[in-house]
């Protein structure tokens, strides 16, 4: 197995697609762990048997008749193939310890080998799509099992280095954007009953500077799934997905029909950055990009054609914008012309005013 290319690693990706009550629910994550019933965990194996781990699953899924997996050692991965892979969700930039990471040929899945557990297999999906996530991962699942006995008991079902992730070895996570529950000074309510129900919700970036708080982004995701079956977690997690949803489209209408200057001016000021600023960094372009979204779905602006915002966060990471800079003539100021950081900042402001110069504001 070799490691593709960008082009075929965010082929099929979840953010280039559109998805079920993604006006909310930007995307869709189930993770399962597996281990291997003749070896220790990863953190007490010896490098002989790590390698060997890595040998037995790679091999059992060359029986996936579905699909093609491109693998890569740890030790082999560019500097680029690992921020790619942190900007596309694959890997999280906190993982340090692992052996290697594979994709599917179809976008869809990725298994990260010996990390802290011998095998964690991921699917990230476009919008509230829980089927479809748990599709994926079990499938891959049923794949391994054709060849491999995996480590469980009766009374703990799948083992984990992690007791919070035994049983199941499943967890869900979903990425939503809510706005309107956070200028409406309810968030903290919406927690506490979320917490209530064995789930955490936590800001996806969180920083003191005034632009990252704006982004409004949160990742809700189950703490145990010990003592709950799939279908008890699937069932869960819509409902509460289904209750933020919707708290947060009757407060977009409430702060539509009242006309909020407070949802105004976030929206327009957002939009003044975009017309005005010559650099953004990302976490600021990102903010940029919510509030827009956030102003569309609330009417104070307008868009002549649709936009995939999600794919366009996509589009403004270091990654996609190195890549066109190593593919594409550029002509910068003289000031910038020799600054690789600056000349993404400047790309990046570019984009963004490129995607919404033809922003209409509505009275």
């Amino acid at each position: 197995m070799t490691f593709p290319k960008e082009n075929k690693i965010t082929k099929g990706q979840w953010f280039c697609k559109e998805g079920e009550n993604q006006d909310v629910i930007l995307s869709t994550r189930a993770r399962i762990i597996r281990n291997l019933a003749d070896f220790s965990f990863p953190n007490f194996l010896t490098k002989s048997e790590t390698e060997r781990v890595e040998i037995i699953i790679l091999d059992a899924l060359k029986d996936d008749s579905v699909c093609e997996y491109y693998a890569v050692k740890k030790e082999e991965m560019s500097e680029k193939s690992l921020k790619l892979l942190n900007e596309c969700g694959i890997l999280k930039e906190s993982l340090k310890e692992y052996s290697s990471v594979v994709l599917s040929n179809d976008g869809l899945s990725s298994l990260i080998i010996n990390s802290t557990d011998h095998v964690k297999i991921s699917s990230i999906v476009a919008g509230l799509n829980v089927e479809e996530a748990m599709k994926n991962v079990y499938r891959i699942d049923e794949v391994l099992q054709k060849k491999l006995q995996f480590a469980a008991s009766y009374d703990f079902g799948y083992l984990s280095s992690r007791i919070k992730d035994s049983g199941t070895g499943l967890k869900f996570s979903v990425y939503c954007h809510i706005p309107g529950i956070v200028l409406s000074g309810e968030f903290e309510t919406l927690k506490k009953e979320i917490n209530k129900k064995g789930y955490c919700i936590k800001k996806v970036f969180d920083s003191t500077t005034d632009y990252e708080k704006e982004n409004y982004i949160f990742e809700l995701s189950t703490d145990l799934n010990l003592c709950q079956t799939e279908i008890d977690q699937s069932i869960d997690l819509k409902s509460i997905c289904q209750l933020i949803i919707k708290k947060e489209r009757k407060i977009k209408a409430f702060f539509a029909d009242n006309k909020s200057v407070y949802a105004q001016n976030f929206v327009q000021k957002s939009w003044g950055k975009v017309l005005f600023s010559l650099f953004f960094d990302f976490n600021e372009a990102m903010s940029v990009i919510m509030a827009i979204k956030f102003g569309v779905e609330l009417k104070i602006i307008s868009l002549p054609q649709e936009i995939n915002f999600v794919s366009l966060i996509y589009q403004i990471k270091d990654h996609h914008i190195d890549y066109l800079l190593d593919n594409y003539d550029f002509s910068f100021e003289e000031e910038i012309a020799d600054n690789h950081k600056m000349k993404i900042q400047r790309l990046r402001a570019v984009i963004l005013q490129q995607s919404f110069e033809k922003i209409e504001l509505k009275g």
